[in-house]
């Protein structure tokens, strides 16, 4: 399978909430690098397949309402792939909607993703996490 294919079978599980498949894609051992805001709970770098998960637990339906996330574009170097798309949702706590473009980029290594990046419009984050 390819890397595409990876990244796009772990979205498809996350979309869902299927995190025991999402799982099975990611490396005990990931780092995952997020620059958001400090008055978002998904700032920071984790460490770690749990903190990961519970990453994805935040990011997901428990704080935020997604009208759409999909990724339009790929770009793929050896083991890297960049997805570059657009997301929208509302946040729950503050009621507030953000739309932006984002890039994915993850680091795969026998099937398994090994590296996560995650880049968007902060400002607009930090807006969105402000009630």
């Amino acid at each position: 399978m390819s890397n595409i294919a990876l990244y796009q079978e772990m979205f498809r599980h996350f979309g869902v909430g299927d995190m025991a498949s999402v799982r099975k894609l990611v490396h005990p051992d990931i780092r995952m690098e997020n620059m958001a805001p400090a008055n978002s709970p998904i700032a920071g770098d984790r460490v770690g397949i749990d903190a990961f998960i519970a990453y994805l637990d935040i990011a997901g339906e428990r704080t935020a309402s997604y009208e759409f996330l999909r990724a339009e574009r790929f770009l793929v170097s050896g083991d890297v792939v960049v997805a570059l798309g657009r997301e929208k949702f509302t946040i729950k706590s503050t009621g507030k909607t953000m739309e932006t473009p984002f890039a994915h980029e993850s680091h795969w290594c026998d099937g398994r993703l090994v590296l996560w990046r995650e880049y968007y419009d902060s400002a607009k984050l930090q807006d969105a996490w402000t009630p």
